[in-house]
């Protein structure tokens, strides 16, 4: 199905949702007010101070909690000998970790995801994917096997995070998707 044709029919069944033209779409996580940090401190203890390392493994600063980060996030972490902004790579959170890097180091030209919705029938090839919410389709070359759904980019994209969704699309249809491993 088409989104236009879910949203008219879900709004059909919401007979308590009066005014539909006025509904606008979800960004990022819309139950939070102000930073989803906020809801995650009712829960946790997000300031527990850790390491922030190199992608060599080296400790080269610290930062105030690995619940304060996302991939892609470029600031909140001391790295003191730093002459380039650097860029969270990847949240280890067992050891209340982050690695960190300079810009180039986020792009990824092969994507791994667990299949949740593509079908018995799908047929691999060329099709357009998205990896985060925001990011515009790309073109890949996408193959099903088994639980795991391999991509392979046309050209490389920054910031992928684990747990995130892998769309898969057709045109401006959606065939499923995963999350990314």
């Amino acid at each position: 199905m088409y989104k236009s044709n879910v949203k008219k029919e879900a709004f059909e069944k919401l007979e308590w949702f009066s005014h539909p033209q006025t509904y606008k779409e979800s960004q990022e996580i819309c139950f939070v007010d102000n930073d989803y940090i906020d809801i995650l401190k009712y829960h946790f203890d997000v300031n527990k101070t850790g390491n922030v390392r190199n992608s060599k493994g080296e400790i080269i600063g610290k930062h105030k909690g690995y619940m304060h980060y996302t991939v892609g996030k470029r600031r909140g972490f001391d790295v003191p000998l730093a002459k380039e902004l650097h860029y969270v790579l990847k949240i280890n959170p067992r050891q209340n970790s982050i690695t960190v890097g300079l810009f180039d180091e986020l792009a990824v030209s092969k994507i791994k995801a667990v299949n949740f919705s593509l079908d018995d029938g799908f047929v691999n090839g060329e099709y357009h994917i998205k990896a985060r919410y925001k990011s515009q389709k790309t073109k890949a070359y996408v193959e099903k096997k088994g639980d795991l759904i391999h991509t392979t980019l046309h050209e490389p994209l920054f910031g992928v995070a684990r747990g995130q969704v892998l769309v898969i699309y057709k045109d401006d249809l959606v065939l499923g998707g995963g999350f990314i491993a």
